[in-house]
């Protein structure tokens, strides 16, 4: 099963790894919440992760007062893919999926180096 990233910058790291048997886990302002973000726009406990029985990731809103948004869909509930964005309050979240057998690498493109291209000739 893929290890769930979720990006932000409100993470004292910058990222949060969770892997299946770590859920489910909750968001919120609250301090009772597994995940706490400063977010006053945020309910207690906002949202939920969790696992689904396919082996997927799932953020399901806890009827929170200003919604869950997956890529500017309010939502109630929704299976996460890699690039997905949750807007949860005010607090932005990237989700990445990453294979654990092949860990998982800072580098942007521009850090990796390409081989230049042979010449073309017509």
């Amino acid at each position: 099963m893929p290890i769930l990233l979720l990006k932000s910058a409100v993470f004292a790291e910058g990222v949060i790894a969770l892997h299946s048997e770590q859920l489910p886990v909750s968001l919120g302002r609250s301090q009772r919440a597994d995940i706490v973000i400063q977010d006053q726009l945020m309910s207690r406990i906002h949202a939920e992760i969790r696992a689904t029985a396919g082996g997927q990731f799932e953020l399901v809103d806890n009827d929170s007062t200003n919604l869950s948004i997956v890529n500017q869909q309010e939502i109630r509930q929704a299976v996460l893919a890699h690039g997905d964005r949750i807007l949860l309050g005010e607090t932005e979240i990237l989700v990445e999926l990453v294979d654990p057998l092949m860990g998982f690498d800072e580098k942007t493109t521009r850090e990796i180096s390409i081989p230049p291209a042979a010449p073309h000739f017509d």
